[in-house]
């Protein structure tokens, strides 16, 4: 199974302030789901998001 990530695993991973971070997920910028009441993303599709960002 894919690691699911905090959004502050995110924001260091991508070196974003916290309001970015929220931001990025509130317009569907990065895909996320809600697990209780904590976003959370999937390292996989952060991958492939950082990856596309690259192009």
């Amino acid at each position: 199974m894919d690691e699911m990530l905090t959004l502050k695993e995110t924001r260091d991973i991508l070196k974003v302030s916290r309001n970015t971070m929220y931001m990025l997920v509130r317009d569907g910028v990065i895909p996320a789901r809600k697990v209780g009441s904590e976003w959370r993303i999937m390292r996989s599709t952060l991958v492939d998001w950082m990856k596309q960002r690259e192009n």
